[in-house]
């Protein structure tokens, strides 16, 4: 797609589902599938969704994107993005400091690798610590927005398992993924994927939600639903060694591994 049809094509997504419950009946629901699927790691059976169509999955995915409301030009649009790039929350400052309690980002990080970065929040804030930063997303809207805003980023399938070109993780000293593993059928292989690709002693930092729910909440773009402990379990069976406290809530878990030496 060309620049400004691309921000028209946002423009419309945004009306479409301004009826979130209409929009997911008459354009999302029927193209995913249901399954039924027992994982090892988790001793257990969970319900998973597969889509059937890339490119509904990827409208899905960017109706929680970069929001195109209350602008009437691209170049409105930029304007909103590097107002919201600056209004920090509170979670984003628990998680960085959860990251120094360990390590000494400004002495001893060189590279910063955000998956599923949606709006450039946290690649801003290493980028102010002096560090390289790049990030991947699924959204091709949020890819080109970030990269007219000056920042280093690809678009990236976290679901296209073991087939993805994740070559800024080789050299990554630390990777973050926030709210992102929930929104692909196979959590397992995307953080088997995510293991491969980091060097050794590399930091990840990850975050899901806990949602009380058998079946996905597609609603929100959800194809997998973890329960409490399902993300510690997937990391320690891939390799994952836990380096900082993790963070258990009723509604979210966070924690903060790496991927040890031989």
């Amino acid at each position: 797609m060309s620049r400004i049809n691309t921000y028209k094509f946002q423009k419309e997504l945004l009306k479409k589902t301004s009826d979130r419950r209409e929009y997911m009946v008459r354009e999302q629901i029927q193209n995913y599938q249901y399954e039924v699927r027992y994982f090892p790691e988790l001793g257990g059976q969970r319900a998973i969704l597969h889509p059937l169509r890339e490119k509904k999955y990827e409208e899905l995915q960017g109706s929680r994107g970069i929001a195109p409301n209350n602008t009437k030009t691209r170049k409105d649009l930029l304007e909103k993005v590097k107002r919201e790039i600056k209004d920090l929350k509170q979670d984003d400052y628990d998680r960085a400091y959860e990251i120094s309690d360990y390590v000494n980002v400004v002495k001893d990080v060189d590279k910063v690798v955000e998956i599923g970065f949606r709006i450039p929040m946290t690649l801003e804030l290493y980028k102010h610590l002096d560090c390289k930063t790049f990030g991947y997303d699924v959204v091709d809207f949020n890819v080109k927005v970030a990269k007219d805003l000056g920042y280093n980023c690809k678009k990236m399938d976290l679901s296209d398992y073991g087939n993805q070109n994740l070559e800024e993780l080789k050299d990554a000293d630390l990777i973050v993924c926030y709210h992102v593993v929930e929104h692909v059928s196979r959590p397992d292989l995307a953080i088997r994927d995510i293991y491969n690709n980091m060097k050794t002693n590399a930091i990840l930092h990850i975050e899901v939600p806990i949602e009380p729910y058998r079946y996905p909440n597609i609603d929100s773009g959800h194809m997998f639903t973890f329960h409490r402990y399902d993300l510690a379990k997937f990391l320690r069976a891939t390799g994952f060694e836990l380096c900082g406290e993790p963070k258990v809530t009723h509604d979210y878990e966070r924690y903060l591994v790496y991927k040890k030496g031989d």
